[in-house]
């Protein structure tokens, strides 16, 4: 390991570098997972790629948020980046959860008529 200015930035980067490790193999198993549900008959490929999507978006998200905690300066920031996290996640949830109903009331809507 090369000489870093201290012990907490060396275990900092080791940290970070671990992260892109995992990050790289989170990204390789839903790869893997995309290309085996592909395999399967009578499968639904808009679903599999909404899937993906949702995946591969929730994988970039906590990596960014563990990044983001690694370069924290100090607890405030550390508060404040988890509240930033937790606060897009529900935005997210709320904005999937009415797509999901928008769907299911026009696809109810098309069965009734």
């Amino acid at each position: 390991m090369e000489n870093r200015d201290s012990p907490v930035e060396a275990m900092r980067t080791m940290a970070t570098e671990s992260l892109e490790t995992a990050r790289r193999t989170c990204v390789s198993y839903v790869e893997l997972t995309d290309k085996t549900l592909r395999c399967l008959p009578n499968v639904n490929g808009d679903a599999i790629s909404a899937f993906t999507a949702n995946m591969e978006r929730q994988i970039a998200a906590n990596c960014a948020l563990a990044d983001k905690l690694l370069r924290a300066k100090d607890f405030q920031e550390v508060v404040a980046i988890q509240v930033d996290y937790f606060r897009s996640q529900f935005t997210a949830a709320a904005d999937n959860t009415g797509r999901a109903c928008a769907k299911m009331t026009e696809s109810l809507m098309r069965r009734a008529a």
